[in-house]
């Protein structure tokens, strides 16, 4: 990704920061678009059509940024079956730099990785817990998506962690805003609104996809060094 391209996304972002500030939020239907749409067209600059679900899943975000900001409340259910797809094509996007056959459980099994999935649910579990009587009829879409982003989770950690893939820490990057924005979205929305959360949230929320399509943008492969048999 080019310095010319990082650039604009950070105008961009500045821009973001001050409509959200000095306008009405109802503003962001027409500004967050373009942000994403940067992202499609760094992406398709660098790797054309080599992965479809990468454009897919930005396809679904910005539907969803739109209903959010049309009315949370209102499209709630349809928001949460996007952002479930969301989730799904941006785990499908990531599978080609899984290799089944190399998988080691013992890679997976460990403390911090057992611990970090552990404070993951703890955290969905609270957010739910905190806006469910604002969602009473919905919590079942709310576990949807909160099954599909632990599911993207687990798949970037996994990636993350085993380090073959050059700038694997930017997924890691991108989780922890995925997490952030999960978690403070329907908290500002159902229980307390506050437009420095609004900030906030939209900043994570285009961060992530920044690193995430850096990630699949400059992803490369470490070499493998075999080692000789000095005494063959």
């Amino acid at each position: 990704m080019n310095k010319k391209s990082v650039f604009l996304f950070g105008i961009a972002l500045v821009v973001l920061v001050v409509i959200i500030v000095c306008f009405e939020r109802s503003n962001l239907i027409f500004l967050k678009p373009v942000i994403t749409l940067l992202l499609v067209w760094v992406f398709y600059f660098h790797k054309k059509w080599s992965n479809r679900w990468f454009y897919i899943s930005l396809f679904l975000i910005i539907i969803n940024d739109t209903l959010v900001y049309l009315d949370f409340l209102l499209y709630f259910h349809l928001i949460s079956v996007i952002i479930s797809l969301f989730y799904i094509t941006c785990t499908l996007a990531l599978k080609q730099f899984i290799r089944f056959e190399r998988i080691k459980i013992k890679e997976l099994l460990t403390l911090p990785v057992i611990t970090s999935f552990i404070l993951v649910i703890y955290l969905m579990i609270s957010v739910i817990d905190m806006i469910a009587p604002n969602i009473e009829n919905s919590v079942s879409f709310f576990i949807a998506i909160c099954t599909t982003q632990l599911n993207f989770v687990g798949v970037s950690m996994y990636i993350y962690l085993v380090n073959r893939y050059k700038g694997s820490f930017l997924l890691f990057i991108s989780v922890c805003c995925c997490l952030f924005v999960n978690a403070f979205l329907p908290i500002n929305e159902f229980y307390y609104y506050h437009v420095a959360f609004t900030v906030v949230i939209n900043i994570a929320e285009s961060l992530g996809l920044f690193f995430y399509t850096k990630f699949l943008v400059e992803a490369r492969e470490r070499e493998v060094v075999k080692e000789k048999n000095i005494y063959l």
